[in-house]
């Protein structure tokens, strides 16, 4: 996953989701979440996917770019698919639709909405140690990312590969996990000790000043009449 593009996209978007509140995105995202798990029909669920094609569409976020995140979760949940289509094509399906439509629901909240954003509305909910956490550990995942394909890039070029070796594959694969765990962790000890000289105190600060035009509430309720559509239909 390109974090940079995705960070580029969510703060410099000029589209009505980039400037909706991100409080309205997070219930929106939330409200849709809650009405796909619930949904049992495929109809429904397909109903849920245009309403998100629709929304990226609001936002000026290309569906190709978009769909190459969601094949991730259609493959993986293929597996359990697999199960359900001996009952039914339609159980099948949804299992699928499910994946599909909760990984397209996040993705627009994060394509528009600065991950600080995002971390200070868990705020409102989690401790601010548990936010601090999950914002590092953001932040240093794709880092370490990054650092495992330098390092496989480096196994490959120096000769630390043989395709029909596995043994010699595994032992150097063995070293490099053990060099990456020594990195990560000098890592996040240079980071704590730069965030001690720039001021921290056991807290991030990030402004959670909430401020709702009409479009916020519309969003929410287009949310809540998604969750009562499933319901009730």
């Amino acid at each position: 996953m390109d974090l940079a593009f995705i960070d580029l996209t969510a703060n410099q978007g000029d589209s009505v989701f980039h400037k909706s509140s991100a409080v309205s995105k997070f219930l929106f995202t939330i409200c849709m979440i809650i009405a796909i798990i619930i949904a049992k029909q495929p109809i429904h669920l397909t109903l849920i996917l245009v309403l998100l094609i629709i929304g990226y569409l609001l936002a000026r976020i290309s569906l190709l770019i978009v769909g190459h995140y969601a094949l991730y979760p259609a493959f993986f949940s293929m597996v359990f698919a697999l199960f359900k289509f001996s009952y039914s094509v339609a159980a099948g399906v949804t299992v699928i639709l499910k994946a599909v439509t909760a990984a397209l629901a996040l993705l627009l909240l994060i394509f528009t909405t600065p991950y600080l954003q995002i971390f200070g509305i868990l705020g409102y909910i989690l401790p601010d140690v548990l936010v601090d956490g999950m914002f590092f550990t953001y932040r240093i995942f794709f880092i370490l990312i990054k650092e495992v394909q330098n390092l496989l890039t480096n196994i490959k070029l120096k000769g630390g590969y043989h395709p029909f070796n596995v043994i010699f594959n595994i032992k150097n694969l063995a070293g490099a996990l053990g060099v990456l765990f020594i990195h990560s962790f000098d890592l996040s000890e240079r980071m704590y000790k730069i965030l001690i000289v720039r001021g921290y105190t056991g807290s991030l600060k990030v402004k959670r000043k909430v401020s709702f035009h009409w479009w916020d509430y519309l969003l929410i309720l287009v949310g809540v009449i998604v969750i009562f559509a499933v319901v009730i239909l």
